[in-house]
């Protein structure tokens, strides 16, 4: 299925007249599907790059969360926050 996409701009002169107008057409020939996608390997090396870095994201995130939650009662008997 072809999709054409069509804009026109207006053609000016160096005194803001009107000369003429440009019509710009772009076609699409089909949409990408997920198999498509993963068929490319690039595409597929990019998404296996960006699950392995939100994976170690993860891994750092609650190594410091869980610093914070050991910590966090020392901290809070010496402010005097806990009864």
């Amino acid at each position: 299925m072809n999709k054409w996409l069509r804009k026109k701009c207006p053609d000016l002169l160096d005194q803001c007249k009107l000369h003429g107008v440009i019509i710009r057409t772009t076609g699409v020939l089909s949409e990408p599907t997920l198999y498509k996608t993963v068929g490319s390997f690039s595409s597929l090396l990019i998404a296996a790059f960006m699950a392995l870095l939100a994976a170690m994201l993860g891994s750092v995130l609650s190594l410091f969360a869980k610093k914070y939650l050991i910590e966090l009662p020392t901290t809070a008997r010496y402010d005097d926050l806990t009864g």
